[in-house]
């Protein structure tokens, strides 16, 4: 489904932007996006289109390590199609980037290989650290303006990126295996019935995989914490500080005991996008566990991420 939006993001300091439409392809473990956006000379995106499909490359990866045929070939025909309304836009130079999903499965080069033969399109297998730091840039703009230094978690269906920065200066960026389409995969019965058990187990993987990288991100003490896509933007709509665009510890510890033992019907039926329906419980126990390791008793939730920073890192490329 394509929309327009009148939200922008603006271009970060010593980057000055080429006054050009960038359409980034975005093939996700959980959903493929497409965000065309045209920078201009005033430093800002405006986007013009925004897309996004559903395809979940990330269960099968994550269950056996490849991406089947059948999936294989469903997802080829939504990059073509993706691909297609990109090269609508007049002038618009298609980027397309791949991550965790792609990434893990062992056939991965496979498919990006007949996307280009297919499609045309020539897709940039982002490593975890590069695909942390570029969803940084793109997400930092909604931390307050008074921070100086920033924390970004990006809780996406195979991976957390987790990255820290001081302006336009990398201090930190990693990914770690903690994404909600995995965590569901490993943790949640074919029910989809999130209990109290799965919940422990949950976070008990996040303490496991993260304990580290929390500690480095507590030495580097950001003033900000943000959180960036669907599974955190789902979150603030439940939220009681949802207007706000934050959301604190509390919220999300009420989230996930409301959601704790509900099935994916039920959870739809709170207003929940059925996307997110089976993905949103084991989301919310990995954002909480996050909040606790890192001692983020409140977050800022950007509606901006991976795209919006690819788009402002070819901006700084074009000049």
């Amino acid at each position: 489904m394509m929309s327009g939006t009148s939200e922008a993001v603006r271009v970060g300091a010593g980057a000055r932007p080429g006054g050009r439409r960038i359409a980034v392809l975005d093939l996700g473990s959980n959903s493929f996006h497409l965000l065309v956006g045209e920078v201009g000379a005033d430093g800002e995106i405006r986007v013009l289109a925004d897309a996004k499909e559903m395809v979940r490359l990330g269960s099968s990866a994550v269950r056996t390590g490849r991406i089947p045929d059948a999936e294989g070939s469903r997802a080829l025909a939504v990059v073509r199609s993706l691909a297609d309304a990109a090269r609508e836009f007049a002038g618009a130079r298609v980027v397309a980037v791949a991550t965790s999903a792609v990434r893990e499965a062992e056939n991965g080069p496979d498919f990006l290989r007949l996307v280009r033969e297919q499609v045309g399109v020539n897709v940039e297998l982002l490593s975890g650290e590069v695909e942390a730091w570029i969803t940084h840039v793109g997400a930092r703009r909604s931390a307050p303006a008074a921070a100086r230094r920033v924390a970004t978690i990006d809780v996406g269906g195979g991976s957390v990126d987790v990255a820290v920065g001081e302006g336009d200066r990398k201090l930190l960026a990693m990914s770690l295996p903690l994404g909600c389409l995995r965590m569901r995969e490993r943790f949640v019965p074919f029910s989809g019935r999130m209990g109290r058990e799965e919940v422990d187990a949950i976070g008990g993987c996040v303490r496991e995989h993260a304990a580290d990288a929390a500690n480095d991100v507590r030495r580097l003490a950001p003033d900000a914490f943000v959180l960036s896509a669907g599974t955190a933007r789902a979150l603030r709509a439940l939220s009681a500080r949802g207007a706000l665009g934050k959301l604190d510890f509390d919220d999300v510890d009420r989230i996930v005991s409301v959601l704790c033992d509900r099935s994916p019907a039920q959870i739809q039926a709170m207003g929940v996008c059925p996307d997110r329906k089976d993905t949103l419980g084991p989301g919310a126990v990995v954002v909480l566990g996050l909040m606790s390791l890192l001692g983020a008793r409140e977050a800022t939730v950007s509606p901006h991420g991976l795209r919006e920073g690819v788009i402002l890192r070819e901006a700084a490329r074009s000049v």
